[in-house]
C-alpha cells in the first residue's frame, strides 16, 4: 500500500490562484467605493466653502447695505478662499447684481468623476442648484446638495 501523506502538505497552485482572484476582486470593489467617497468629500468641502461665503456676503450686506463692492476681486474682499478653492478641484466665482450668485465649478479629475454635479450654485435667496453646467440649463434645485 502506498503512502499519500505527502499530498496533504501545502497548497496547490489552483488553490493559490483562486485566493489571488478573490483578493483582487475585493480590492477592486474597495477602490471603486473609496473613489466615490473621495468625490463626495470634495463636493462637501466646496459646499461648506460656498455656505461660508454666503454668511460673509450677508454679513457684508448688514454692515454696508449693498453687495456691489463685495464683488471686487471675486469676493476676496469679504472672504479668503479656503482649502476647497485652493485644492485645484474647484474654481469658485462670485458675481453681484442686486444680490449675489456664488458658483463652484469642478475642474480636472473632479469634473470627470463628478460629471452630474460639476457645477454648484448658491443664490442670495437661498436657492441651491447643481448639475452639469449652467450653459445648457441642466441645473436643478438641490440635485447635488
Amino acid at each position: 500500500m502506498m503512502n499519500f501523506a505527502y499530498r496533504n502538505k501545502g497548497f496547490s497552485l489552483i488553490e493559490i490562484m483562486i485566493v489571488i482572484v478573490i483578493i483582487s476582486i475585493l480590492t477592486s470593489l474597495a477602490a471603486v467605493s473609496y473613489r466615490a467617497y473621495i468625490v463626495k468629500a470634495r463636493r462637501a468641502a466646496v459646499q461648506e466653502e460656498l455656505l461660508s461665503l454666503q454668511q460673509k456676503m450677508e454679513e457684508y450686506y448688514t454692515l454696508n447695505h449693498t453687495y456691489t463692492d463685495a464683488a471686487v476681486a471675486g469676493c476676496a474682499k469679504v472672504h479668503n478662499w479656503g482649502n476647497a478653492a485652493k485644492s485645484g478641484f474647484y474654481v469658485l466665482t462670485c458675481s453681484t447684481s442686486g444680490g449675489y450668485n456664488l458658483v463652484a465649478e469642478a475642474t480636472g479629475k473632479q469634473k470627470s468623476d463628478d460629471a452630474d454635479c460639476a457645477v454648484l450654485q448658491l443664490f442670495r435667496n437661498g436657492v441651491k442648484k447643481g448639475g452639469k453646467n449652467t450653459a445648457t440649463g441642466s441645473m436643478k434645485e438641490d440635485q447635488c446638495w
